[in-house]
């Protein structure tokens, strides 16, 4: 078992509203045990007492359903390191121990390489995990590239390549839905559907995102990753399990046999036509 996080990318709203509280979650349920470190790297100017109380606040605002031991456990167990993500000897000094170590990146999509390749040149100890926040790349060969020099790092079963989208409830809810309902299951293809609109009504402001929204945009932070996954999981053919290999090919899959509509583009909208 695993028992030492590094986040990088530490104090951005990502961990702030989801990490964090996840880690609450996983302490109230048992799977952290009282060993556990979080070790957190990022660029402000914090000592590790800092970098504590402000995991409590963000704890007090985004997870306060969760049990307040479980809460201060989580932020007793933080250690804090200013560090350049991107510089190996700054990372060696995140990473170091004998024990496996996993690394989060939850960094905008630029980094990714630059802390990848200092990953490598810091060295993993053996049997480390690599999770990396969407988006993948910043288009395809930038997200090839990566994958390449992932392979390097890590055995593929040691790469996580998360959407955190995909683990709220009403998006997991929809494969339940479409599979095990026997009312739906039978009329989830295009001789009973005509249309299918995903409407995504964002209440979330910047949130000291403004800098990472000038790089990357709304276009490829929502709808590439999470609404396109979305899209997956609607129009799909049913995957023979719900195996991560399975699931994963079959949202990619668009076979000859496929029940789902094209789209075709007209003037005046969109309009479906039979495969």
């Amino acid at each position: 078992m695993i028992d030492r996080l590094a986040i990088f990318g530490a104090t951005g709203d990502l961990a702030a509203r989801y990490l964090l509280p996840a880690l609450a979650a996983l302490r109230a349920a048992g799977c952290l045990r009282d060993g556990f470190q979080l070790i957190g790297a990022s660029r402000e100017d914090w000592d590790s007492d800092q970098y504590r109380g402000w995991i409590a606040d963000r704890l007090d605002r985004h997870g306060s359903f969760y049990p307040a031991d479980a809460r201060r456990a989580v932020a007793a167990s933080a250690h804090y390191r200013q560090a350049d993500v991107t510089n190996p000897v700054d990372v060696a000094a995140i990473v170091a121990g004998d024990d496996p170590i996993a690394a989060y990146l939850a960094l905008p999509p630029a980094l990714f390489p630059h802390v990848v390749t200092a990953l490598y040149d810091a060295g993993l100890p053996a049997g480390s995990r690599i999770v990396l926040e969407k988006p993948f790349g910043e288009d395809l060969a930038s997200a090839r590239e990566l994958n390449s020099l992932l392979a390097g790092l890590v055995p593929e079963q040691a790469v996580f390549r998360v959407d955190h989208f995909l683990a709220m409830t009403t998006v997991q809810n929809v494969l339940g839905s479409r599979l095990a309902n026997r009312v739906l299951e039978p009329l989830w293809n295009s001789t009973h559907i005509a249309e299918v609109e995903i409407i995504w009504d964002e209440t979330l402001a910047l949130e000291g995102r403004a800098g990472y929204y000038d790089r990357v945009g709304a276009l490829k932070d929502m709808v590439q990753n999470h609404l396109l996954q979305l899209l997956c999981l609607v129009a799909m053919e049913p995957p023979i399990t719900l195996g991560e290999r399975d699931l994963r090919d079959r949202k990619a899959d668009r076979g000859p046999y496929s029940r789902w509509p094209d789209v075709e583009r007209r003037s005046g909208g969109s309009r479906p036509r039979r495969a």
